[in-house]
């Protein structure tokens, strides 16, 4: 009688399968890993180069000023315009920028006083003498408020200048054309003199 023959073991198909998952999965963590280690296949980073940019930057503006459309034939920077000593030499006037508001012109200046001593000043509006705007087609406006260091107000705006400080100041021009340009700026003014102690009026022209 013969013995029967014995039969080989199946094949574990399920086996075989999970091992092969497992094998891709750490080849794949693997492959992962030595990429964030060693940045392989990592396109290297562009270098940035840096940008230019034309036209005006922006400059810190005074809490009072208003930004707006620039009225031609102004500047509107912090720059200085132009610069006026008064005719008896006491005062400079520093015409920084005129700036176009809502309806109207805003100009920024400064006043320093040249002397060695204090002198109380007022800066007019409406006051005689007025401050006024020329448009480039002859029409005249007064200036509806005026700010001088930390006072303002609508006739004028009045404080002592410190010697050989310079002191913010503004006006206002309401109802003022939008096309229309500054040809002239005439500041009004008064002091009280060091000399007689009488009230001094004047002008001076940008």
């Amino acid at each position: 009688m013969t013995e029967p023959t014995p039969q080989k073991p199946a094949l574990n198909l399920w086996g075989v399968v999970l091992l092969l998952l497992m094998g891709m999965a750490a080849g794949i963590g693997m492959t992962l890993w030595v990429v964030q280690r060693f940045g392989v296949g990592a396109a290297p980073h562009a270098q940035s180069s840096p940008s230019i940019t034309s036209g005006e930057g922006k400059q810190p503006k005074d809490p009072r000023s208003q930004p707006g459309e620039a009225v031609p034939g102004t500047v509107p920077q912090a720059a200085a315009i132009a610069t006026q000593i008064s005719n008896d030499g006491q005062f400079r006037f520093t015409l920084q920028s005129c700036r176009r508001i809502e309806d109207g012109v805003f100009c920024e200046l400064q006043i320093t006083n040249l002397t060695d001593k204090e002198i109380f000043f007022v800066l007019n509006g409406s006051n005689l003498p007025k401050t006024l705007a020329y448009t480039d087609n002859g029409l005249e406006f007064a200036a509806t408020s005026s700010v001088l260091g930390s006072q303002s107000g609508y006739l004028y705006a009045q404080q002592t200048l410190v010697s050989q400080i310079p002191t913010p100041a503004s006006f206002t021009f309401q109802g003022m054309p939008q096309t229309s340009q500054l040809s002239l700026l005439k500041i009004g003014y008064r002091y009280c003199s060091l000399e007689t102690g009488q009230w001094v009026d004047s002008t001076l022209e940008f």
